[in-house]
């Protein structure tokens, strides 16, 4: 399913005091079997914007905020760090329930950690005295502490960081409006530290140096990455790969539930499933792109006689009770695309023409993943709107780009039922596709070619009928292009042409990003011929699209499951060499492809099971595999289905 790049997701939202001296902590490291170092801090202090001259005794980790302010943060001293460690990053832990006290109050315990570059020379460590050290332009990571109370034992990683004798962080919650308190006592088993691996043996540990965690990514892909990252840094290379019985690895073609008897899985599989249970107190309904439920910060007012009320309107419009952000997207579509369309047909100048192009450029990529689970379920909202769910694709497809129909019977009726195979049009397998003449190519016949491509394969394929409506919806809507043109040329240009030719490219780069990487020994797997993503603008602002093979393995599936079921069977998306990557979008995967930027590729790989093992030019080598051209001979015995 096609996608878009950064810029396109990105423009997509027009969006408590005792002594100073401080708790002295015993220095203990932990040394589990994986073979990393947890390095427990030596020192805490709790420090006061609100009240900058004071210092407290600090008895454990505690940030807070309160009248919309910040006003508890946190220092933390970590000594005798040895002198070769590597890959260190700081982290935080929770032990079983009668082994701790951690309360968390409020709705958004997003905490963000700053490494700071020295430490007050001072007897009275306070929020004056420290200032000074607070140079880092941006945070090691954030820790989001919300609702982790209530689960069982569990381990985090925030982000890595400078490797020093002595390292100092400053911890502080993100949000100042929330209201909200942290509190997690401090000893070997709960609170914060650094976490480091001694020089020998480091393959693992440093590969998981370069796993990138975005201020912006969702709750789901955070905690997905987040597991993903530890799976790294606990890896063990097995001695040999997972056969079958004909000493050939299996098809790829079902999935299978492997690896979840692991508590650190178990636990963030119910946290996932909680999220998506609106049975669950954790459960949190999708209402905009930009913030998740608890990051939606309104005067109490406005939360309860505006937000609330929409939400409990919108899940009795919409399908799937988590989809208001649905409702919630085509308001905004009816209230300026459609108007601002209207207007300009009405009195049309070139600067609000413009601006609306550029507006319908931040809407095409939600709008499009949009019209994805539109095709996919046979709309999205509430049997009692059938009617308006059905016709309104025909006002804002055009004013998105799409051409009426064509999305549902290219890819739902062609593209899933070929499967990237040598008879889908926007198939991959005889392109190399590290070529921008190749991808000139392919989306060159795209552009020009599918209004002939498209109705032709489904008479050649005895879908005559299917066939017929996709040549009558395609010339139907150039019809309306044409007659439009004839009715104001300008008009038609900045609402209908340009949204148009934007569109098609948009389509076939994120085809070409989605599919760009081919297994050569089983290229008509899944598994093994598309890609999963874990980024913001595929998967905050285009409903999880980045998950795709989840989706090719599911077309049914719906968006908020496919975390979920992605986290459940990644044993065997690890024992069928699926590829996945972090902190990069199909579009700009395509541009890094075309420039023949194996190395940052190699970079936002996120290896799971054997891959893990590979050194960064060995990852290169891999993807550089998967990416050649495949012959006519291969096509006719590697794919079972033509």
């Amino acid at each position: 399913m096609p996608s878009f790049t950064k810029t396109f997701a990105a423009l997509a939202c027009l969006l408590a005091a005792t002594s100073a001296v401080p708790t002295a902590l015993p220095r203990a490291s932990k040394c589990p079997s994986s073979g990393k170092v947890n390095h427990e801090p030596s020192s805490l202090y709790s420090i006061f914007p609100g009240s900058p001259n004071i210092a407290k005794k600090s008895t454990g980790f505690h940030v807070e905020t309160y009248n919309n302010a910040s006003q508890v943060e946190q220092l933390l001293v970590f000594t005798d760090i040895p002198a070769n460690a590597k890959d260190c990053s700081v982290g935080w832990a929770q032990g079983e329930r009668p082994e701790r006290l951690f309360v968390v109050k409020g709705g958004d315990a997003l905490t963000e950690v700053r490494q700071l570059s020295g430490f007050p020379n001072t007897k009275f460590v306070t929020y004056t005295a420290a200032k000074e050290f607070d140079t880092a332009e941006e945070p090691v990571g954030a820790a989001d502490f919300t609702n982790w109370d209530d689960l069982p034992a569990q381990g985090h990683i925030i982000g890595g960081i400078d490797c020093k004798s002595t390292i100092y962080l400053k911890a502080a919650l993100r949000n100042p409006d929330g209201n909200t308190k942290v509190f997690l006592e401090q000893n070997s088993k709960n609170g914060l530290y650094i976490q480091y691996i001694p020089e020998q043996d480091t393959l693992p540990f440093t590969m998981a140096e370069h796993i990138v965690f975005h201020p912006q990514l969702t709750k789901a892909d955070t905690l997905i990455l987040e597991g993903l990252r530890q799976d790294i840094k606990e890896y063990t290379p097995k001695k040999e790969a997972l056969t079958n019985q004909n000493g050939k690895r299996a098809n790829g073609k079902s999935e299978t539930e492997v690896n979840a008897s692991q508590p650190r899985d178990e636990d963030l599989l119910r946290h996932l499933q909680a999220l998506n249970n609106p049975k669950d107190a954790h459960f949190e309904p999708s209402v905009t792109t930009n913030w998740e439920m608890d990051q939606i910060k309104l005067p109490i007012f406005l939360e309860k006689y505006v937000l609330r009320p929409y939400i409990r309107i919108g899940q009795s419009i919409v399908r799937v009770e988590t989809d208001v952000i649905m409702l919630t997207h085509l308001l905004l579509y009816f209230s300026t695309s459609v108007p601002s369309a209207i207007y300009l047909f009405y009195n049309f100048n070139w600067i609000h023409g413009i601006l609306h192009f550029l507006m319908q450029f931040t809407y095409m990529g939600s709008y499009t993943l949009l019209m994805h689970q539109h095709i996919h379920m046979r709309g999205v909202l509430n049997k009692k709107f059938a009617l308006f769910d059905h016709l309104y694709p025909y006002i804002t497809d055009p004013l998105m780009g799409h051409t009426w129909n064509s999305y549902f019977y290219h890819h739902v009726k062609h593209h899933h039922v070929e499967g990237n195979g040598p008879n889908d049009l926007s198939s991959t397998i005889r392109y190399q596709r590290d070529s921008l003449l190749h991808f000139l190519h392919y989306f060159g016949r795209f552009f020009f070619l599918v209004w002939a491509d498209l109705p032709i394969y489904f008479v050649r394929t005895g879908k005559m009928m299917t066939g017929l409506k996709a040549g009558f919806w395609e010339f139907s809507n150039y019809a309306m292009l044409i007659t439009m043109f004839n009715l104001h040329r300008n008009a038609t240009i900045c609402v209908f042409l340009m949204p148009l030719l934007l569109m098609r490219f948009g389509l076939m780069a994120g085809n070409w990003g989605q599919h760009a990487f081919v297994d050569d020994v089983e290229p008509d797997s899944d598994y093994r011929s598309s890609i999963t993503l874990i980024d913001v603008a595929s998967n905050r602002f285009c409903y999880n699209d980045g998950y795709h093979t989840s989706h090719h393995l599911n077309p049914l599936r719906h968006w908020r499951e496919h975390p979920v079921s992605f986290h459940k069977t990644k044993q065997t998306y690890a024992d069928q060499h699926a590829i996945v990557f972090h902190d990069i979008d199909y579009f700009m995967l395509t541009i890094r492809l075309l420039m023949k930027d194996y190395k940052t590729l190699a970079k936002c790989l996120v290896p799971i099971g054997d891959q893990i093992a590979l050194t960064m030019d060995e990852r290169i080598a891999m993807l550089k595999r998967h990416t050649r051209p495949f012959t006519e001979e291969e096509i006719r015995t590697k794919f079972k289905k033509q």
